[in-house]
């Protein structure tokens, strides 16, 4: 079995307190994050293990989804009561980024990043935003690499 399913899989355990954390969030005053029901919570916790599960990744803690929720916050493409289905959407295409970037940017420029191409150029469109991923992505494989071939990693 996989490392990621077991520690995903105990993670689970801890979904309440999870789910209480990420309220919490939402409920501070002044800030532009995503007001999520405890429904909406739970169901973007399942998405996070998905994703996770998927890309073989191991995560602490949910920082990195706190961060998703204050970066998209303010988006004037995301109803911030009302969030729906694109937010499982945008967490999944983080994790999809981390991989294809092969995590060489930190999770705050990479949604700087993402933030900046969905509510530009992408105009709130996931598909959009993937394209535009798998492009950078492609980019900086190709540094990368010349990089690499030239000694200067």
């Amino acid at each position: 079995m996989k490392l990621s399913l077991i520690w995903n899989g105990l993670n689970a355990a801890a979904e309440e307190e999870q789910v209480r954390e990420l309220l919490r969030l939402g409920s501070r005053e002044g800030t532009s994050t995503i007001l999520l029901t405890a429904e909406e919570a739970r169901l973007l916790l399942a998405a996070r293990r998905r994703s996770l599960a998927a890309y073989g990744r191991v995560e602490l803690d949910i920082r990195p989804l706190k961060q998703l929720l204050r970066a998209f916050g303010g988006s004037p493409y995301l109803e911030k009561n009302s969030p729906g289905s694109t937010l499982p959407e945008l967490l999944e295409l983080f994790y999809y980024a981390r991989n294809e970037t092969e995590d060489r940017l930190s999770d705050d420029r990479l949604l700087e990043l993402l933030r900046h191409w969905y509510d530009g150029v992408c105009q709130g469109s996931i598909e959009l935003l993937r394209d535009r991923v798998e492009l950078y992505a492609g980019k900086l494989r190709l540094e990368l690499a010349r990089r690499e071939a030239e000694g200067e990693e």
